[in-house]
């Protein structure tokens, strides 16, 4: 017999158990959730001058301004 191992994704609805040491770790039943980010000081300034720089042209590209807070 042969079984079927199903995966779904973290759903908002669901119930779900954050447990908080250093870092808040949540956890749902049957879902797979992996999270990665990076703080604001671990990427160097020229790197993030970088991505702040795509980021406004894609935006003006869209016709977004990206002087426009919010």
């Amino acid at each position: 017999m042969r079984s079927v191992l199903l995966m779904r994704f973290f759903n908002p609805h669901d119930d779900l158990l954050i447990t908080q040491r250093k870092l808040p770790h949540w956890a749902q039943d049957g879902s797979v959730v992996l999270i990665t980010w990076r703080t604001l000081d671990s990427m160097p300034q020229d790197v993030l001058a970088a991505w702040r720089a795509e980021r406004n042209r894609w935006l003006v590209a869209h016709g977004i301004d990206p002087t426009v807070k919010g």
